[in-house]
């Protein structure tokens, strides 16, 4: 009954806050923005139970016995040309205190140069700290006007999923040309 109301309580004390996506170039001072240079941070309360539920049609490997996950939208924002339409999460079961997040990157890249596209996700229990898990979607191969995806794994002690307020995520989008 207390990891009912607990759970409760976290996500209406969340769902006000699941979009509130802040973007920032590299550095902690810069102004909010859309279109930045490489490299792009953006940072979201990490909280997916909130996020929109996404059904997965991918055949691959890493999947397939999957059905859903949740999806962050980022579409809004670009970096050198590249956006990252979205990041999906696919949660497993808790195992030895670790639950692990299946997490994929979906990037589009305007018209102009193929690029390759490294994602680093990190989760922060204190934003100005040393983060709690971290995994990176690296080079991505991000061609002109095409859809490209990138697969990482994403290991969260449980510990650090049940605080509040809950702990942040932070997306470092890194991009340069390939060519």
């Amino acid at each position: 009954m207390r990891r009912a109301f607990a759970l409760l309580a976290m996500v209406a004390f969340c769902l006000p806050c699941h979009a509130q996506v802040t973007a920032r170039q590299g550095a902690a001072d810069s102004a909010p923005n859309r279109e930045f240079t490489s490299p792009m941070v953006l940072e979201v309360p990490f909280v997916p139970e909130t996020w929109e539920k996404e059904r997965l049609n991918s055949t691959n490997s890493v999947r397939r016995s999957i059905s859903q996950g949740r999806r962050l939208d980022l579409s809004g924002y670009e970096c050198d040309k590249v956006v990252v339409n979205s990041v999906i999460f696919v949660r497993s079961k808790p195992r030895n205190g670790v639950v692990r997040y299946w997490v994929e990157a979906e990037t589009y890249t305007r018209p102009g140069i193929d690029k390759l596209v490294t994602v680093t996700f990190e989760i922060l229990q204190d934003p100005a700290g040393q983060p709690e898990a971290a995994a990176t979607v690296r080079d991505i191969d991000a061609e002109e006007k095409k859809l490209r995806a990138g697969v990482a794994e994403l290991l969260v002690p449980e510990t650090v999923l049940a605080t509040s307020p809950p702990p942040t995520l932070r997306i470092t989008v890194s991009v340069r040309d390939n060519g």
